[in-house]
């Protein structure tokens, strides 16, 4: 059974294969700033609650006649109604109309995974100008840039690890140069 702590997140509680429960911390989808770590963790959620075949499509649809037909309607709703409670009502909408777990996954899917060449473009241009101004949070600044790196990733963006080191050190404000050459 899941429990709210706060809007924005949902501790889900889901049976292990040893029948002791684990929680998983699911922040509730706001945005593309959070798709990505929402998308690993519902995948793995849903994977755990044995729902994840209705999302993926390896568990098709039965006929209409098929007497399958009312059991893998009831689970294709559990797996719709996971969806729904891990997302802010301001997502809502996007998925409302939805039929299937499988349309609202690649509903959100297409909305938050954007790679078409201006998305990445300015994903690129955020990038490789974001910096940490004097006084701000290095726990925030780096949360902020490793979300954007996320994106970036999904959009296609390559960079070696040489490279993210680069730009996280040419981000950091001039007082933090004395750790940067050390």
């Amino acid at each position: 059974m899941a429990t709210v702590e706060n809007p924005d997140m949902v501790a889900a509680t889901t049976p292990s294969s040893t029948s002791v429960s684990r929680s998983i911390r699911i922040d509730r989808l706001i945005g593309a700033t959070n798709y990505r770590p929402w998308q690993i963790r519902m995948k793995m959620y849903l994977r755990r609650l044995h729902l994840w075949a209705y999302i993926d499509g390896s568990k098709d649809k039965p006929g209409k006649n098929d007497p399958e037909t009312h059991a893998w309607q009831d689970k294709d709703f559990e797996a719709q109604s996971e969806i729904q409670y891990h997302v802010a009502d301001s997502i809502m909408y996007l998925i409302s109309n939805q039929e299937t777990a499988k349309e609202m996954w690649e509903c959100l899917s297409e909305q938050y995974e954007k790679t078409d060449t201006i998305h990445t473009t300015a994903l690129f241009h955020q990038l490789t100008t974001f910096h940490m101004h004097e006084g701000d949070d290095f726990e925030t600044f780096l949360q902020s840039w490793r979300s954007l790196l996320e994106q970036g990733t999904t959009a296609g963006l390559g960079f070696t690890d040489k490279q993210h080191v680069v730009m996280l050190l040419a981000a950091l404000p001039s007082t933090w140069r004395p750790f940067v050459t050390s």
